[in-house]
Order: C-alpha cells, then sequence, then structure tokens
C-alpha cells in the first residue's frame, strides 16, 4: 500500500531508487573548482565495491578509484522520453536547490521553515507559480539565476547482465548535450517502438536493446561576451558532446529479424538455420532472401545438395538455383515454339556469370521465335 506523499510518487533525486553510479564528463571536482573536461572520455565513479572487479574492465581505477572510458555499454530503463532523460530549469544556492521550472511555470520551490526548537529546514514544496521567463525563450538572464539541467538515467550493460541493478545518472548542463539526447531518444523510439524491450528475441542482452554511451567532437558557435555582457556577434568552435548509438550488432541483428518478418508475411519458407541463428545472435547464418515472382514456387527452389538429402524447404534458393530455374523454364518455352527437344548442357558446372550470359542468349532466341 503506497503512503500518500511519500512513495505514491516518484521523487526526482529516487527515480530508479539509490543512484549508486554516477558518471561525469570531467575530472574529480576539487574544493573551489569543477575537474577540468575530460574530451573523448567519461568518468565512471561509485562507492559501491562489489563493482569494482566488473568496472575494471573499462579501464584500470586512477587515485581517486574512478575509472576513465571512451564509450559505455548501457541499456534504458523506461520507453519514456522524459523519464529516462529528465530536463528542466534549476536554481541552486549554497545551501541547496531553490527553484525547479520549464520556462513556463515554476514546480518546485525551496521555503525555508523553522520547527518549534529553532531548527531550520528546507523542504521542497510543489507549487504552480508562474516563471518570471515565461513567453522570453532564452533571451536574458532569469531573476531566478536558473540553468538548464538534464539527467540522464541508465544502467551500465555489464553490471545488469550479472544481475545487478545498479542504476546510473549523467548530469548534462550543454545545450548540445540537452538537445542532442533528447532528439536522438525520440528517434530511437519512433525506429524501434520501444527504448527499452527488443522487438526479436535477445536472450544474450536480456531481450533489451544495448546502446553505446561516448563522447563526439562536434563544431558550435560560440558568443562573444563584453564587460560580461552578448554582443550579438558569435565565434566558431568546438566541444565534446554526448553520443548515443544501438550496439551494432543488435542493429544487424534487427535488420536480418526485419527481413525474416517481411518472409513470413510474405508466407515465403524461412531457414530454420535462419531461425536459430537469430536465436544465438550468430548474423553469420542468418541467409533470407526475398523471392522473385520469376522463379519457381519456394516449395521446389532447393538447392543440388538439398534436393539429394531430400530436405524440403530446408533452406532459400541461392542466386544460381534460380537462375538454373529460369533457364529450364525458357528451354521448356523453346520445345514448345519449336516442337523440338532442347537439349540443354551441364547447368551446375557453370558459373554465375556463365549462366547468366547463357540464359540471356536463350531468352533472346524465344522471343525471336515468339514474333515471327
Amino acid at each position: 500500500m503506497p503512503i500518500v506523499g511519500l512513495t505514491d510518487k516518484p521523487q526526482d533525486s529516487s527515480i530508479l531508487g539509490r543512484i549508486e553510479i554516477s558518471v561525469f564528463k570531467g575530472g574529480k571536482k576539487s574544493e573551489r573548482s569543477a575537474g577540468s573536461d575530460l574530451k573523448n572520455k567519461l568518468r565512471i565513479t561509485s562507492t559501491n565495491k562489489a563493482i569494482a572487479p566488473i568496472l575494471k574492465q573499462y579501464s584500470t581505477p586512477d587515485v581517486n578509484g574512478d575509472y576513465l572510458t571512451e564509450s559505455i555499454n548501457i541499456y534504458l530503463p523506461f520507453d519514456e522520453v522524459e523519464r529516462t532523460f529528465n530536463c528542466s530549469m534549476k536554481a541552486h544556492s549554497a545551501s541547496g536547490l531553490e527553484v525547479v521550472c520549464d520556462r513556463h511555470t515554476i514546480s518546485k520551490r525551496c521555503v525555508p521553515t523553522k520547527d518549534a526548537k529553532g531548527n531550520t529546514w528546507r523542504p521542497l514544496i510543489d507549487v504552480e507559480d508562474p516563471c518570471p521567463m515565461r513567453g522570453a525563450g532564452f533571451v536574458g538572464d532569469c531573476p531566478n539565476k536558473c540553468v538548464k539541467e538534464g539527467q540522464f538515467y541508465f544502467y551500465i550493460r555489464e553490471l545488469l547482465d550479472r544481475d545487478l541493478m545498479l542504476a546510473a545518472r549523467l548530469t548534462v548542463h550543454g545545450f548540445e548535450d540537452i538537445t542532442y539526447l533528447n532528439a536522438k531518444l525520440e528517434e530511437y523510439k519512433q525506429l524501434i517502438g520501444s527504448l527499452t524491450r527488443s522487438p526479436f528475441p535477445a536472450h544474450q542482452y536480456r531481450h533489451k536493446i544495448p546502446f553505446i554511451l561516448s563522447r563526439t567532437e562536434v563544431k558550435i558557435k560560440r558568443p562573444l561576451l563584453e564587460n560580461n555582457l552578448r554582443n550579438g556577434k558569435k565565434t566558431s568552435g568546438t566541444t565534446w558532446a554526448l553520443s548515443l548509438t544501438i550496439d551494432p550488432e543488435w542493429m544487424e541483428l534487427y535488420r536480418r529479424w526485419q527481413l525474416m518478418e517481411e518472409l513470413r508475411f510474405r508466407q515465403l519458407p524461412v531457414s530454420n538455420r535462419a531461425v536459430l541463428g537469430l536465436l544465438t545472435g550468430d548474423t553469420s547464418v542468418i541467409d533470407a532472401e526475398i523471392i522473385t515472382e520469376s522463379v519457381t514456387p519456394p516449395a521446389l527452389a532447393l538447392t543440388c545438395a538439398e534436393r539429394s538429402r531430400g530436405s524440403a524447404a530446408e533452406a532459400l534458393p541461392s542466386r544460381a538455383d534460380r537462375m538454373r530455374s529460369r533457364i529450364q523454364e525458357l528451354a521448356s518455352q523453346y520445345e514448345k515454339l519449336t516442337d523440338k527437344e532442347f537439349l540443354l548442357p551441364d547447368l551446375y558446372a557453370m558459373s554465375e556469370e556463365t549462366l547468366g550470359l547463357y540464359g540471356t542468349e536463350l531468352k533472346a532466341n524465344v522471343d525471336r521465335l515468339r514474333n515471327i
């Protein structure tokens, strides 16, 4: 039974439970300054000692116990883009979080309160106050000193594959990262229909969709400042922005699965070996082709070796077999037009190139006989 106001709705700080893994784009913070940008690397940090042996596959821990890597294998936790990548405007002070808004309405505000003993506590209260920047876009500075912030939630693949369901979070503030991640998640959701569930059996990925989080250098335009104010001019520059891609091995399986679904829709046979290859994640044995209307029926379109074994509809015909079948059809048409027996050479001794030339010449003769 949920507790009203406590467990009936997820809190921003515990949307996935306790966050035990953090990922940063910069080095470790000092008492007075933030860590310098790591360019093409990401920094993984955690206080959970149990996962240290698993994270070592990314890199050797540095003096701070953090792991620096160029990419992280991840799974996404939610199908909703807004929950996976939670974006908002926030204002912080030395005492903590002050305001949360969406540039239109302030949804949370810190209201310092004293109890009967004179102790001060700082609860975040749900409000619906109008934002002072409503309708102004991103022109000018917010009176509340709000800055844009995005919190990207995920699971590290190697941990979840070992049943360690430890949530990770990466907080970003840059325009390139916030706009890119939001648009990319929407794109993947539109493409596949889900951000978490694989549309085909993929037990090697826990039936989830594997992603790769990394960084790439992109060109940007930076505003020029005069007396700490924008002068309306910009200069060219570069920044190391986040990059989110689907694991290419999973994408290859997804492409093969789409082809197999197309074959089933058209009621064409699919090799048992191809199905097994999909289930085991071996794309090298998934060999499915769409049969055109000019070839023999699927039940008869077998290779010579398969005919000798008597394996009915075990696999789809190769290109050479389809060419031989077409040549046999043309030879039959030639016999009907001339009332003479047409002696075919050994088609299985011919290469694909020779079959093509022979078939082209035979078709020209058949067309010429039809026009006489």
